[in-house]
């Protein structure tokens, strides 16, 4: 009796201690991380340059980040036969474990993998975006940055994510969005045309449900030209749910061609994203005329610009306020087109200065003249 009653106790205090490790370890289930990462904020730093960031952030409850190793690709093509460096630019990580290991391409089955992973540290993960990193792309060729095209890579096992949870993957291909999808985008919809008034493009956009956004800068692409140029900005209102219209000309037209037009939409925190690009093929007529030179102000040289509808004689000289002649630019017979010319202002001192031009045809004898003033500024 004694002896059965052992037995029970025995099994008892084994069942309690059973229960109490079943018990704690459904306590310490690791809670499966849910987050966000995306690539975005793309700028064009030169046409051989490219940079871009990184971002992170929880969609869940906040967890700890431990470690992680990454690769995306690009378009082949759009390296256009150059050799690539791809790089982390020191400082600009959020994380204690910014990406210091891997960092660089390699290439399999054809494809250009860029590379980046970490070391083992611990980082809270919140709702609130941290930037894991800003990247830097440099080509030795041009860039053809209309097939750029970078995005995760999910070939192979290079996008692990490990949390503290026993060291828990917590990679999901949906958690990965790719520069399709900038993060934040400070307009909801955005619509841009662009119109022909003599010879000149318009550029019109209107925008729906602005938040916070600062401004619009216009990039334009030449014809038969593979890099984008700043050409101007446009203040934004700011915030608005109402429909917002915008325009801006662009009274640089030196040629016909097919010309591309796209607005990078900064809003008030420094974030940007791109609006879609639109083309115009422009047919352009050219008549005289004289421009005014860019920069200006500037020190110590300047460009001037002027057109010949057909052969000419042409003169264009710079003077100073008192009428005195300071240089003669040019002073030859010149063929029909667009003509520039190079100032230099490094041994006079600040002030207004003017520049004339005065053409006679060679075809019909017509004759033309124009001013300009310009400003040197030391």
């Amino acid at each position: 009796m004694n002896n059965t009653f052992s037995k029970l106790n025995i099994f008892y205090k084994y069942a309690i201690i059973f229960v109490f490790i079943i018990f704690n370890l459904f306590l310490s289930e690791p809670i499966i991380a849910q987050y966000k990462l995306a690539i975005t904020n793309g700028k064009i730093l030169s046409d051989k340059s490219y940079e871009f960031d990184i971002f992170i952030k929880s969609t869940g409850e906040e967890f700890v980040l431990s470690s992680y190793q990454c690769a995306l690709t690009l378009n082949k093509s759009s390296i256009n036969g150059g050799q690539i460096t791809f790089s982390y630019i020191s400082g600009s990580s959020e994380l204690s474990i910014y990406p210091e290991n891997s960092i660089g391409t390699r290439t399999e089955s054809g494809f250009i993998k860029l590379c980046f992973a970490s070391n083992v540290s611990n980082n809270t993960i919140g709702n609130s975006i941290i930037r894991v990193g800003k990247f830097n792309l440099q080509n030795t060729n041009v860039f053809n940055f209309d097939s750029l095209n970078i995005c995760w890579d999910f070939d192979g096992n290079i996008r692990t994510f490990i949390t503290d949870y026993n060291f828990t993957d917590v990679t999901k291909i949906d958690n990965f969005s790719d520069l399709n999808q900038p993060l934040p985008t400070p307009v909801e919809q955005i619509n841009v045309s662009v119109e022909i008034n003599n010879d000149v493009p318009i550029i019109n956009w209107t925008s729906i449900t602005e938040l916070n956004v600062q401004k619009y800068e216009i990039e334009r692409m030449l014809p038969g030209e593979t890099t984008w140029q700043y050409i101007g900005f446009v203040n934004a209102s700011s915030t608005s749910s109402a429909v917002s219209k915008y325009n801006f000309t662009d009274n640089n037209i030196t040629s016909s061609g097919v010309y591309k037009y796209r607005l990078k939409i900064i809003d008030l925190d420094g974030k940007y994203s791109y609006s879609d690009i639109v083309e115009k093929d422009i047919k352009r007529s050219i008549g005289f005329g004289l421009y005014q030179n860019y920069p200006n102000p500037f020190n110590p040289s300047t460009t001037i610009k002027y057109s010949l509808p057909s052969a000419s004689q042409v003169k264009l000289i710079v003077y100073n306020t008192l009428g005195q002649e300071i240089t003669t630019l040019v002073n030859a017979l010149q063929s029909e087109g667009d003509f520039y010319t190079t100032f230099n202002a490094a041994d006079l001192p600040s002030g207004n200065y003017f520049y004339v031009l005065n053409v006679k045809s060679a075809v019909n004898e017509k004759e033309y003249r124009d001013v300009r003033k310009m400003i040197v500024l030391k």
